[in-house]
């Protein structure tokens, strides 16, 4: 992802969700109370409720955000994202790739008592219409994404975010 684009995708995010439902707590000592992963999707700055949402545009582009939110603190968030291109190589034949992405993760430290944010969030520009194929002609491009949350007790959950298609 390029630096404007990455520069872009933070201001969507800050624009629209913002920081403001952010809190300061105190990590207590016990805490068995699993996380909230809480996955968004926003496409032109609007927030998206639909999954899957299909684009005939390849030029499309999606902000995917991951959040965690804890009310003793967010430890941890993880994007999972894989995508899959399929490629028409002619006279009928199609094949499909596979792409395996880093996930995209953020971490916080801290000790019970300390002072940390209840959210945490990772922020991803998604464009499943520019794929490539080795061969061929793309014609579907899919990007598949799940949040992970922790807190700083080890509590972890897990939201499937969606898919994203483009189809030419």
């Amino acid at each position: 992802m390029s630096k404007k684009m990455t520069l872009a995708a933070l201001a969507t995010f800050s624009l629209i969700a913002g920081c403001e439902s952010f809190t300061d707590v105190s990590i207590p000592a016990h805490d068995a109370i699993a996380p909230t992963a809480l996955p968004t999707l926003y496409e032109d700055g609007a927030h998206v409720y639909a999954s899957p949402q299909t684009s005939s545009n390849a030029g499309e582009s999606y902000v995917v955000v991951a959040t965690a939110m804890d009310g003793g603190g967010a430890h941890r968030v993880t994007l999972v994202r894989h995508g899959k291109a399929t490629c028409d190589l002619g006279g009928g034949i199609h094949q499909a790739s596979f792409i395996h992405y880093a996930p995209i993760e953020a971490t916080r430290v801290g000790d019970v008592g300390d002072t940390v944010s209840n959210g945490l969030y990772v922020v991803d520009v998604v464009k499943p219409g520019q794929y490539a194929c080795s061969q061929g002609v793309l014609i579907r491009g899919e990007y598949t994404w799940s949040v992970e949350a922790e807190d700083f007790h080890g509590n972890e959950s897990v939201t499937d975010g969606g898919t994203l298609v483009y189809e030419k």
